[in-house]
């Protein structure tokens, strides 16, 4: 698969919609089906596609990956975790609640922000991938490196069962880890003429995967192996091959860089989800109820400000760096 698939940006873009629907309260059964559909799919597609991506480009070195990721996932990661610990410290104070902020699990389980946990379990993911490849493909220092990365990463998985951190709760986190990376590592090796040959395929297989994972999900049926759901890695596995399946078409420039601005959005949006929410409550003093029609439109108004944020922010070197641009 080539290295930048329109059609696969597309979807994260709508994956990152999803992903700010599924933080918006639902106040009624009809805008709890969009909570339905988006869980099994968002967060698990994006976890999917950074894994084939990464390995894709696996034969780098071990510093190589590090100097890599630090700019790109590692370096936005923390400006966030400063920003919105700096803002949860200051929401405790106004309060007067005596919030404590657990500084250790905010810093390397992502619990600064309810959605930042995906960054340091995606990291913990591509540790994994990298030294298990390393490992198998690499050579005797390479081995060395993978083993001391691979126990590493055991190290911090323990330590976010043992405290149930967010991301990493479970025992059953392992085994939907393995899936995510193993079926990352069969889709990193398909040729763009393998998938053009087998559209029909990959786009019927896909369906039914997802299709099972959102029946499922809708029937309170998860499919749990040691308290954690299955639905969750297949869902995004079958929305992928759907994806990838699907020919692009040709479309504006302007919008097809749009699409490549989905990890920014989830970096960013809790921020004007939070200031949106605080102009309501305590200056307009309105309490919605979230019915199907106010969810979508409050998705997304903060979709489209997160987008205009991240079109402005291009144009300042700190602040691509901390949306994590290349």
């Amino acid at each position: 698969m080539r290295k930048r698939n329109p059609t696969i940006d597309l979807a994260r873009l709508f994956a990152a919609y999803g992903v700010i629907a599924l933080h918006i309260p639902s106040g009624t059964f009809a805008a709890d089906i969009l909570n339905k559909i988006f869980w099994p799919i968002c967060v698990p597609f994006f976890y999917f596609t950074s894994l084939i991506y990464f390995i894709q480009g696996m034969k780098m070195s071990g510093k190589s990956y590090y100097i890599r990721n630090w700019r790109r996932i590692i370096l936005p990661y923390i400006i966030w975790t400063i920003i919105y610990l700096s803002l949860l410290a200051i929401k405790h104070r106004i309060a007067g609640d005596g919030g404590k902020i657990n500084w250790w699990r905010a810093i390397f389980y992502g619990e600064s922000a309810v959605h930042l946990y995906f960054i340091p379990t995606l990291l913990f993911m591509q540790a994994v991938a990298m030294g298990i490849y390393l490992f198998f493909a690499g050579e005797r220092k390479d081995r060395i490196f993978a083993f001391i990365t691979l126990i590493f990463s055991a190290l911090y998985f323990i330590v976010g069962v043992m405290y149930e951190c967010y991301g990493i709760r479970t025992v059953g986190s392992l085994c939907g880890i393995l899936i995510f990376i193993s079926a990352a590592f069969i889709a990193s090796s398909w040729t763009d003429s393998e998938i053009s040959e087998k559209r029909v395929l990959f786009c019927s297989i896909g369906s039914i995967i997802l299709l099972s994972a959102l029946i499922c999900n809708f029937s309170g049926q998860l499919l749990m192996v040691w308290n954690y759901p299955l639905i969750f890695p297949l869902g995004g596995i079958g929305f992928f091959l759907i994806a990838v399946s699907t020919p692009f078409y040709s479309i504006p420039k302007r919008f097809l860089q749009l699409t490549t601005f989905s990890y920014g959005i989830y970096l960013c949006h809790i921020v004007f989800l939070e200031a949106y929410e605080v102009i309501l409550d305590k200056i307009f003093h309105y309490q919605a109820v979230n019915d199907l029609t106010i969810k979508l439109f409050e998705t997304t108004f903060i979709f489209s400000v997160s987008l205009i944020f991240i079109l402005i922010a291009k144009s300042f070197s700190f602040l691509r760096v901390a949306l994590g641009d290349k």
